[in-house]
């Protein structure tokens, strides 16, 4: 049987995915943002001669908008995207 890491557990959700694979447009992913705190996005990675940025798209865009941020280039990409989400699940009330 083939068992997923938790990349992402907060009180009544769970996130289980692959970590450290390529970053696929469109695909959603555990992503940790430059103050350390952590969410789940939909991902595009936009790279420049001068800068690379990350940009984290919501499905939920009447509640959460868009963001950008630059990616610092001394850190790899996977210290941002810890993995990519293949399972979530969340506990209903």
């Amino acid at each position: 049987m083939n068992h997923l890491p938790l990349l992402s557990s907060h009180p009544g959700r769970s996130c289980l995915g692959h970590p450290r694979l390529k970053i696929r447009t469109g695909q959603i992913y555990v992503v940790q943002l430059p103050d350390g705190s952590v969410t789940v996005k939909r991902l595009s990675l936009s790279v420049a001669p001068e800068e690379a940025r990350l940009i984290c798209h919501s499905d939920n865009v009447g509640v959460y908008k868009m963001f950008d941020f630059n990616l610092d280039p001394g850190r790899a990409i996977h210290s941002y995207v810890l993995g990519r989400v293949r399972w979530a699940g969340k506990e209903f009330d």
